[in-house]
């Protein structure tokens, strides 16, 4: 374990015997080896580049920096003796290439940039990962009571069994290599799992949209993302609409990629909403998820939670409620009243009121539509019962027996070519015996020329037995004729009765069917609906009584609801009076309207029942001294719409599930004064709430408490998104561009650093109030 003097101090974890890239080592420690002091206790025993009595040296090899062997081992240690310092630094995995949490700058003198882009990458085979893990594996096991989080720093198990983390990099699979991997930063994880809300840590995108490849890490409270016009902001948010289950399409993926991936690990803290939803897939319930979303150019679209491949409506009810984004158009559906009704039930978290309405309704809809159905059955079967009972007759007076035609036909064709059957059945027999030249007579003469050879050679004394067979058979034959012959009988009267019998039947087939089986299941059938008509009507009577019940308790329930939202839009629109106030409208009225028409109950029609009640809600604004309350649709403008958006989320914040909001450009039709107001107002729904911003304005981005730079770089014929957290100076030149454009004066500078501390000054006197 080393420690060296930057600030802050970097805690190295190495694992045993792994090489550490000396020229990464040597621009840590104030470009320069130099031997650190180690706040360790006594270890075990001493590894090369050990000083001992607790001390660390790191030593150049002969022949140039190559790699350096860093001790002492972890193996041993009181691991919790060193958790104050692990627990304020990141945790940094050296040897793969890439360094954990916030990559680290170059040299002041050198253009800045992450270190990790200038170093050559080592390879580490798959036994190496595995070692390297178990020398970790104690060191994290001490830290979860701490952390309060079973696991307590992202990929650990990944690392482990060698799969994918939460970065970019190539896969050990466990048959070929790793480039890299990396721990987050475990103060991070402190920060989001000890108490705070469950957030949104980081997102990965791969070849969506403009974006090649691209991560960031969120953080608790205001986070703010600003820059140029189509740099791919608003990009972000449809990659995160992928990760709650939006629809797909090929036009999402990159020019020239085959597929795209988003994938976005959340942080939790004590929901138990998400443990359910963890078992119903069969997953263990943990403090973090990795949602990952894999869109095709094929058309396939895959769906991993925590590794385990699920169906796309598996994840959009894993998901819903991890998130509440506000669109850049959102403003615009407040024009909408039918969406009026479900901000209103969400302010009153009358949820369970309106599922138990809608069970009602479809309890009652459900028996109302059997009840209508079998009630149209009856008066169609009484409007036809005379026309049933004329076919019960006609089919049963037919005394129609099975497969009666089919008898029939065979028995009319034999009789109507009588004749020409006896004819033929004689002039065989003939042929056979009884003609001069008969087959029987020739067979005997061909007999006595056979048994001629057979009693030269024996060998054709089968022949003759042959022969023998085929008369018998022959004899047979003529004997069968003549009965044939004597049983053919010349009935005329028998054949016209057949011939009568059968018209019968197809004058019936040309109503009932083709056939008689099928006027056979006709005649069930009206026997039964003749038969059925009285309990139909019984039935009838019954279904319309427990349709009342079940009328009369919707209504008891569309009451119930309604009086909940009554008294909820009492609240509302004086809490959307009061934060409008504080967005520069401070002599806004809001109110909402019910229809008066759908007041009392006992004269509405069923034509007004829904499953959300009874109830039609309209919000109305008046912005200014003097003007009546009016639709949003007629008086509200750009500005106010934003505002009202605003401040329905600010109050829906505090009653939803969601603790993650993302507003994407909120300050539409806003500026100034009241710019800065809203600004104010989302610092203070992230003291609640993770809240990520998307915004075109200084007077918002300065409140921001984490701020990212996201810009659109063309190389060549390509064009791709990039984004930068920026910090101090870098958060200056932002504001200022934001203000001034492309000329950037130190006037323009001064007057973002004035706003940055204006912000922060507010941010603190808020925070201590």
């Amino acid at each position: 374990m080393v420690f060296h003097d930057l600030a802050p101090v970097v805690a190295v974890p190495v694992g045993i015997g792994h090489p550490f890239p000396g020229e990464m080592l040597k621009e840590m420690v104030h470009h320069e080896f130099q031997t650190v002091p180690a706040p360790l206790p006594e270890v075990g025993p001493e590894v090369e580049g050990d000083g001992g009595g607790g001390q660390s040296q790191l030593v150049e090899p002969q022949g140039g920096v190559d790699h350096v062997q860093l001790g002492p081992v972890l193996d041993g240690i009181d691991h919790r003796s060193l958790l104050p310092q692990v627990l304020q630094l990141p945790l940094l995995i050296f040897g793969h290439g890439r360094l954990a949490d916030e990559p680290l700058e170059q040299p002041a003198k050198k253009k800045p940039g992450p270190l990790r882009k200038r170093l050559p990458v080592r390879i580490l085979r798959q036994r190496e990962l595995a070692a390297i893990a178990r020398s970790y594996q104690t060191l994290l096991d001490s830290l979860e009571p701490v952390f309060h989080h079973k696991k307590s720093l992202t990929c650990k198990q990944d690392l482990r069994r060698g799969s994918r983390v939460a970065g970019r990099g190539s896969v050990a699979n466990g048959r070929g290599k790793t480039k890299f991997f990396f721990w987050r930063s475990a103060l991070a994880l402190k920060r989001f799992t000890q108490g705070d809300p469950a957030v949104l840590a980081e997102l990965i995108v791969h070849n969506f949209a403009i974006i090649r490849d691209l991560q960031v890490d969120f953080e608790p409270g205001l986070n703010v993302l600003t820059g140029e016009t189509g740099a791919g902001k608003s990009i972000l948010v449809g990659a995160v609409n992928l990760i709650l289950g939006s629809r797909a399409s090929q036009e999402m993926i990159r020019s020239g990629a085959e597929e795209a991936t988003v994938e976005a690990l959340f942080v939790f803290h004590d929901s138990p909403v998400l443990q359910e939803r963890y078992r119903s897939l069969g997953l263990a319930p943990g403090e973090e998820c990795v949602i990952r979303r894999v869109v095709s150019r094929t058309g396939r679209n895959r769906v991993f939670i925590d590794g385990q491949l699920v169906t796309l409506q598996q994840l959009q009810a894993f998901a819903e409620g991890l998130l509440s984004i506000s669109g850049q158009h959102e403003h615009q559906l407040l024009l909408n009243p039918e969406v009026h009704l479900d901000l209103l039930d969400d302010f009153g978290k009358l949820g369970p009121h309106v599922t138990d309405v809608a069970e009602a309704f479809d309890r009652w809809t459900r028996t109302r539509d059997q009840w209508m159905r079998l009630r149209r059955h009856r008066e169609e079967l009484a409007r036809q019962r005379d026309f049933l009972r004329f076919q019960l007759n006609e089919l049963e007076s037919a005394s129609l027996k099975p497969a009666e035609d089919e008898k029939l036909q065979a028995e009319e064709k034999v009789l109507r070519h009588a004749e020409t059957l006896y004819e033929a059945a004689k002039r065989a027999q003939r042929l056979l015996y009884s003609d001069q030249g008969a087959v029987l007579e020739r067979l005997d003469q061909v007999g006595k020329d056979l048994a001629v050879l057979a009693s030269i050679d024996p060998r054709q004394k089968t022949l003759a037995e042959h022969l023998d067979q085929a008369t018998i058979h022959l004899e047979e034959l003529h004997h069968a004729l003549q009965e044939y012959a004597g049983s053919i009988a010349f009935d005329p009267h028998r054949l016209a009765e057949i011939q009568d019998r059968l018209a019968l039947i197809q004058r019936l087939a040309k109503k009932y069917g083709p056939t008689v089986d099928h006027m056979l299941e006709k005649l069930e059938e009206l026997r039964t609906a003749l038969a059925d008509e009285e309990e139909q009507e019984f039935r009838e009577e019954a279904l319309q009584k427990e349709m009342e019940t079940l009328r009369s308790t919707y209504l008891s329930r569309a009451r119930a609801l309604s009086e909940e939202r009554r008294r909820a839009a009492s609240a509302l629109s004086e809490a959307v009076r009061s934060v409008l106030a504080s967005l520069d409208l401070p002599r806004a009225r809001f109110d909402v309207r019910f229809d008066e028409e759908r007041e009392n109950l006992e004269t509405v029609t069923d034509a007004a029942f829904t499953r959300k009640g009874v109830d039609r809600v309209e919000f109305l604004l008046s912005a200014n001294p003097g003007e009546d309350l009016k639709p949003l649709a007629r008086v509200a403008s750009g500005g106010e719409l934003s505002r009202i958006l605003l401040a329905l989320k600010s109050l829906l914040s505090l009653q939803g599930e969601a603790e993650t909001l993302i507003f994407d450009e909120v300050d539409t039709g806003i500026g100034g004064r009241t710019a800065e107001l809203v600004g104010r107002q989302l610092q203070q729904l992230a003291r609640r709430h993770q809240v990520i911003c998307i915004t075109h304005l200084p007077q918002i981005a300065c409140y921001g408490a984490h701020h990212y730079k996201v810009a659109k770089h063309t190389s060549g014929d390509e064009t791709h998104t990039l984004i930068t957290r920026l910090d101090g100076g870098e958060r200056v030149e932002e504001l200022a561009r934001m203000l001034g454009g492309v000329s950037i004066s130190e006037k323009t500078r001064a007057h973002a650093r004035e706003w940055l501390e204006k912000a922060q000054r507010a941010t603190c006197g808020e925070a201590s109030s």
